[in-house]
C-alpha cells in the first residue's frame, strides 16, 4: 500500500494551547484536521458549565466522544458523561447543553445547518468556513500558512 499523504500528527495542550479559538469564552474549539477532500473535520470542544451551543443539524453522521464532563441534548431523554460516545444520524436538530466543564473530541463531516437566525436564513458551516476562521485565528496568534496546512488534508 503507498501513503501518498504525510501523516498528519499533531499534539494539543488541552489547557493552554493557543489554537483555542472562542467568540465568547464559554466554548471554545480546537481543529485538529480539516479535510478538504471529504469535507470532513476532527475538533476538539471545550465548553464551561452551563454554556449551550446554538440549535442546529448535521447533514451527515457526527461522531462524538466525552473525554470529560457531563452535557446533554434538551431534545431528547440522555446525559452523555466521561467515556459516552455518541453516534448521530444526519438531520436530528439539538441543542448541545454542557451541564459541567466539558471536553468533547468530534469528527464532523459535511456541513451544520443552524435554522432560522434572526433574519430567517439559515447560517452553514462547513471545512471551507473552518480553513477560514483557522487561518484568521492563526494569523492573530502569529502562526503561518504553513501551520495551517500541517492539518488540511
Amino acid at each position: 500500500m503507498c501513503n501518498m499523504v504525510a501523516e498528519l500528527s499533531n499534539q494539543v495542550d488541552l489547557d493552554n494551547d493557543p489554537r483555542w479559538m472562542s467568540k465568547d469564552g464559554s466554548i471554545a474549539a480546537l481543529l485538529v484536521m480539516l479535510d478538504v477532500t471529504h469535507g470532513s473535520w476532527a475538533v476538539l470542544v471545550k465548553a464551561k458549565a452551563g454554556s449551550k451551543m446554538p440549535m442546529h443539524y448535521h447533514t451527515k453522521p457526527l461522531y462524538v466522544f466525552t473525554v470529560y464532563g457531563h452535557w446533554h441534548y434538551p431534545e431528547h431523554d440522555w446525559e452523555a458523561k466521561i467515556g459516552h460516545f455518541l453516534y448521530e444520524a444526519p438531520g436530528e436538530l439539538h441543542t448541545p447543553t454542557f451541564v459541567e466543564d466539558t471536553l468533547l473530541y468530534s469528527l464532523v463531516s459535511g456541513p451544520i445547518i443552524y435554522p432560522n437566525q434572526e433574519d430567517g436564513t439559515n447560517l452553514v458551516t462547513d471545512v471551507y468556513s473552518h480553513v477560514k476562521a483557522v487561518r484568521a485565528h492563526y494569523n492573530t496568534i502569529g502562526l503561518g500558512e504553513d501551520e495551517l496546512n500541517r492539518i488540511i488534508r
